[in-house]
């Protein structure tokens, strides 16, 4: 396994985050879609690629994560790819939807300078439970040497908050979901790692 940052990506590799990012996310995209490769085509190029890096094996794209200042995006979503592959009524919701979600995001609590926000961490579908996540979130906190670092997420994504609680994050605040039963999450963490350096 190495670690790549975004912008040394290949293009072929870059249409496997897309990938990855639609199969990682897929209980917020599924009701725009069901489709993964209809998904995958609204998603690429969204990212702004010197924020990611990736965790690639024999050459494919495995894993990935964002990490930036808490305070700017990771992606900058384009409403004519999701109308494109959408349809003109789901990709404008979608759009809409989830410009304000990944775009716009805030936490809910100020964000400290030397703070690093976690995002977007999914991991390929072929490759879960195999230390992929931890490998490259470990590899991200080694090379960023930020005094603090960040992350969101659901309660009830279990997998995900042991890993982080593994790495050292704790739960410092929650915030509870207004639509529980169609979101399927109960509320959203936030965890904090202080980096010992």
């Amino acid at each position: 396994m190495v670690f790549v940052k975004g912008c040394d990506l290949s293009d072929e590799q870059k249409y496997e985050v897309s990938k990855i990012f639609s199969e990682g996310f897929y209980q917020w995209f599924k009701y725009f879609s069901k489709d993964i490769e209809r998904l995958s085509r609204a998603f690429e190029d969204c990212f702004i690629w010197e924020k990611f890096y990736f965790a690639v094996i024999e050459s494919r794209v495995c894993g990935m994560a964002a990490i930036n200042d808490g305070k700017s995006p990771s992606v900058r979503l384009s409403q004519r790819k999701m109308i494109k592959n959408l349809g003109f009524f789901k990709g404008c919701l979608a759009y809409f939807i989830l410009k304000s979600m990944f775009e716009n995001h805030k936490y809910p609590f100020p964000v400290s300078e030397g703070t690093g926000s976690i995002e977007f961490v999914a991991v390929s579908e072929k490759f879960r439970r195999q230390g992929v996540a931890s490998n490259l979130l470990k590899h991200i906190i080694g090379i960023t040497d930020q005094e603090k670092y960040i992350l969101e997420v659901a309660d009830t994504n279990t997998a995900a908050v042991l890993l982080y609680k593994k790495l050292g994050f704790e739960i410092i605040y929650s915030v509870r979901e207004k639509n529980p039963k169609r979101s399927g999450i109960n509320n959203y963490l936030y965890m904090e790692l202080t980096h010992k350096k």
